[in-house]
């Protein structure tokens, strides 16, 4: 990505881009940090190892496309306590956003006029959380990415993050909302968390609405005027101090961009033992590719999560999809997701040991019937399923909602049964349950569409789960269902949505043992009460948007068989190897750029190396460093001056000596 100050500043009267930063501080503006900010030596290593799941949103430096630098006219109200109340900074300030509580957090509203007379915009320099960001958008999207030229691409940028030392990095989760001028409930909005590092200093969403919806549906303004958006919610540097591993035995999954749904689910998955175990014994080969080859792209997922002490990729499984960049920055359905995982997997699985795998797991068996209320007549379907759709609107509980997913329908009227001997006929008509599977995946139904509004909406109704979920009863079990099986199930999981319908955040609550509760936030993973689990019921007004929209049930009595005992030598040892090797190249990697900050490195050159320079080919300089490789001193930047003297001594003198004599270096 270019600098601002190599893009072209286009002043005038049209070409204005009107922004405003809302920021609400507890104090006076913290100049410290923003001034080991602007003054840190460039380039620091930075924490993010080679994989960073930020690598692939940033925009290339080497983009060619015309841009432009906005003017941007920026409003600020920062609250301030005087006799008067809040002290206005300018004329025309934008109000003070109430749900801004602290320093680190803020909005900045960008108004973009005719947004598509260029490919590229950037919008002006503003401040949130002691820190200076900038907004950029292409208006028909990334020129390198042909599978996005139709939608608009918007990114948040740290344009300091290349200067910035690793221990300073912004870790921010921010929100860029698309605003439509008339009707609120149209804004579209995406949401993630990123670490801006020099090498992924910018990140955001390739496709937050298409160019043809932003036109069609009203979303421009006179004179294809756009209102833009983003509310930051900077981190203060204690991610550093968190180590999940060290924690709570567990790490995290890197978000891409918009893969948070996919980590919850993962992250679910992976807490079932028996899943786990199953996935580890699916055959491979040495050369199989895990960007090619699911089973190995999951088998080196889980296994990094169960030994690696660091976040784990899901580059491999979204590649092993065959998505492409930009649609692993793109929020696909969960149950979707969820469903065309395990089919894939039970494709994969036949033939081997651990064929029907899946289907042991997760399936289970409706009874459908009608049965004829005048007529000696019934039917009656046998149905499996995986997981089960349950009404959140109208249903105050879980219970209630298995009431009305087996609530008997008559069939009357204009809607009589038809049957082939007894003509049309007043009929019953329901579901039952023939069994329930091991583990119970309940998807709670939290989108309708709202025909008045003719928009897709979140129900966002306050709906109680169980901890034990009881269904030993027979107005949900079928007459032909095994009544010697004991269908009580424990809780073991919740993911949970924090937003609207148009975007926002997944994360997941997982009991691993049965008790204690842990919340799983992409690569962040933190003990939790059971409380804060059941506070996401969902319709308080503190946390109306965020609540449950999957719950995962594992039959009590098949607890011990669910998180049974799993590890390595479940793999095959061609895959042992490939992946310890992988974790421990990692560890190293990371050890390295953390020591890179801690060292630098001095070339020694000898009178002979100053005799030997003059004269020769190149001219430049006293003496050529670059042919000084083998007297390079690696040393601690807290060493003295006579620390570094005796290792020269130790190095070039008595190593020359014995190498004279033919002893080893003393």
């Amino acid at each position: 990505m270019s600098d601002a100050n190599d893009i072209p500043n286009l002043n005038g009267e049209n070409n204005i881009y009107q922004g405003q930063a809302i920021m609400k501080r507890s104090g006076p503006e913290d100049k410290s940090s923003k001034a080991r900010n602007m003054n840190a030596s460039k380039r620091h290593a930075a924490e993010n190892d080679d994989d960073s799941s930020g690598r692939d949103a940033s925009i290339s430096s080497d983009s060619s496309d015309a841009s432009i630098q906005s003017d941007t006219v920026i409003t600020t109200t920062i609250s301030e306590k005087s006799s008067s109340g809040s002290k206005q900074l300018e004329e025309n300030t934008a109000s003070s956003d109430s749900n801004i509580s602290n320093k680190y957090e803020g909005v900045y509203h960008w108004h973009i006029p005719d947004i598509f007379r260029h490919p590229k915009l950037y919008s002006d320099l503003f401040e949130i959380g002691t820190y200076t960001w900038r907004m950029l958008i292409f208006p028909r999207g990334l020129p390198q990415d042909i599978n996005n030229r139709n939608n608009v691409s918007v990114f948040l940028d740290a344009p300091e993050a290349p200067y910035t030392p690793s221990f300073l990095t912004p870790h921010a989760q921010f929100t860029i909302t698309l605003h439509h001028p008339t009707r609120p409930e149209l804004n579209v909005s995406q949401n993630v968390r990123h670490t801006f590092v020099p090498k992924n200093k910018d990140w955001g969403f390739p496709a937050i609405i298409s160019v043809a919806r932003l036109q069609q549906e009203g979303f421009l303004s006179e004179g294809n005027r756009v209102h833009i958006s983003v509310r930051i919610l900077v981190h203060p540097q204690s991610r550093f101090a968190h180590d999940s591993r060290a924690a709570t035995g567990f790490v995290g999954i890197k978000n891409q961009g918009a893969t948070c749904y996919m980590n919850s689910l993962l992250q679910s998955l992976f807490h079932i033992n028996a899943f786990r175990k199953a996935v580890y014994k699916m055959p491979s080969q040495e050369d199989d590719e895990p960007h090619k080859n699911l089973p190995v792209a999951l088998q080196g997922l889980f296994f990094k999560l169960q030994y690696s002490r660091f976040p784990a990729s899901t580059k491999d499984l979204t590649r092993s999809f065959g998505w492409s960049q930009s649609e692993s920055f793109m929020q696909h359905d969960v149950q979707e997701f969820n469903r065309v995982l395990c089919e894939k997997l039970e494709v994969k699985m036949k033939g081997t040991t651990v064929d029907k795998e899946i289907n042991r797991l997760f399936e289970g068996y409706m009874h459908n019937f009608i049965r004829c209320k005048h007529v000696d007549y019934s039917s009656t379907r046998r149905e499996s399923f995986m997981d089960l759709q349950l009404d959140v609107k109208g249903c105050p509980n879980v219970y209630a909602s298995f009431d009305k997913f087996c609530q008997i329908e008559t069939l009357d009227g204009d809607n009589k049964y038809k049957t082939d001997d007894f003509g049309l006929q007043e009929a019953d008509k329901g579901i039952l349950f023939s069994s329930f599977p091991p583990v119970l995946q309940l998807q709670l139904k939290r989108y309708e569409y709202d025909f008045y509004r003719d928009v897709m909406v979140k129900v966002n109704d306050r709906y109680e789960f169980e901890d034990i979920l009881n269904l030993n009863s027979d107005k949900y079990l079928a007459p032909d269902a095994d009544r010697s099986i004991d269908y009580r199930y424990r809780l073991h999981s919740v993911l949970v949505h924090c937003g609207s319908v148009h975007g926002g955040h997944y994360l997941a609550y997982i009991r691993p043992d049965g008790k204690q509760w842990l919340k799983f936030d992409d690569d962040c993973v933190t003990r939790e009460q059971n409380g804060a689990v059941f506070e996401k019921f969902g319709g308080g007004a503190e946390s109306k948007m965020s609540n449950a929209y999957l719950l995962v049930y594992v039959r009590e009595s098949e607890w011990p068989n669910m998180m049974c005992e799993v590890g390595e030598e479940d793999l095959m040892e061609h895959m042992q190897v490939r992946l310890k090797k992988e974790i421990a190249d990692k560890e190293l990697r990371r050890k390295q750029k953390a020591e890179a900050n801690l060292y630098f490195g001095l070339r020694v050159a000898t009178n002979a190396d100053f005799a030997r320079h003059v004269g020769g080919e190149i001219v430049m300089g006293l003496v050529n460093f670059g042919g000084l490789v083998d007297r390079e001193f690696r040393m601690r930047k807290t060493c003295r001056f006579g620390e570094f003297k005796r290792e020269v001594v130790r190095r070039l003198v008595f190593g020359a000596k014995n190498q004279l004599t033919g002893d080893g270096e003393g």
